[in-house]
Order: structure tokens, then sequence, then C-alpha cells
């Protein structure tokens, strides 16, 4: 579901349409029958179950800076270009271009360096992060 990934989790398969609910013992034929009583959002090819989970998605999917979001005076931005401006003015941070390129989490999640700091202080943290400068 991250930056409209339509593929399995598990086997990788690109998938047609997703599915997310609130009730994993609901079998797959049985939600599969039941999606147009769904919230469908074209975007990202996905049915949610209620608006709760649609809302909740649509909540994690905006350009939110992780800073501003732990007091819940979040921003949402309209760009990723203004949340790195946002990030690099306010806050004197950045985010890794790379992470934000290929680290497959949402914005809020992703982890922000001091400006000017040589390589990544939490790269090791990273699971699969380069301990190299690339911004």
């Amino acid at each position: 579901y991250i930056y409209k990934n339509v593929s399995c989790v598990i086997c990788k398969l690109e998938l047609d349409e997703i599915i997310i609910t609130k009730s994993p013992w609901i079998g797959f034929d049985e939600l599969y029958k039941g999606k147009h009583q769904m919230i469908y959002q074209k975007s990202v090819k996905t049915y949610f179950e209620d608006h709760s989970i649609g809302n909740y998605f649509k909540q994690l999917s905006k350009f939110e800076c992780p800073l501003c979001s732990k007091d819940n005076s979040g921003v949402d931005f309209t760009s990723v270009a203004k949340l790195k401006d946002h990030l690099n003015t306010q806050h004197h941070v950045m985010l890794c271009n790379v992470c934000v390129e290929f680290r497959k989490v949402y914005f809020r999640e992703q982890p922000t360096f001091k400006i000017g700091q040589r390589g990544h202080k939490k790269s090791s943290e990273i699971k699969g992060h380069l301990n190299t400068e690339h911004f």
C-alpha cells in the first residue's frame, strides 16, 4: 500500500486491487463479494471495509512533518519538496533522498538527520540502510 505499491507483502505478486479490513477472520471470497459496499480509493486501487480504516490510511499517507506530528500540531504539506523545505527551515534537519525514494514507510516514519551531519548517525538502526552520505 505504501507509495502506491500494489504487490502482495508475502509473495510480491502485483495485485489489481487491495482490500483492507479489520476482520482478518473473514475469508477473501466473502470480502471480495462484499467489496461493492466498501469505500474505494482509486488512486491506490484499495477497498476499505469502513470509513475509519480509510481515514486512518489517508492520514498516514499525508506529507506530514514527522517532528510536528509528535505533538499533534502536524501540518499536511502538498508535496515532498515542501515538507523537506519545512524540515530544513523550521527544524534544521533533513530527510535522506535515498530513504525517501526507496524506504517503504510513511513520511512520519522516515528518520530525520541534522544538516551537515556526515553520514547517518542512525544508519545502523535502519534495516538495510547504507552507512554513507547520500543527501
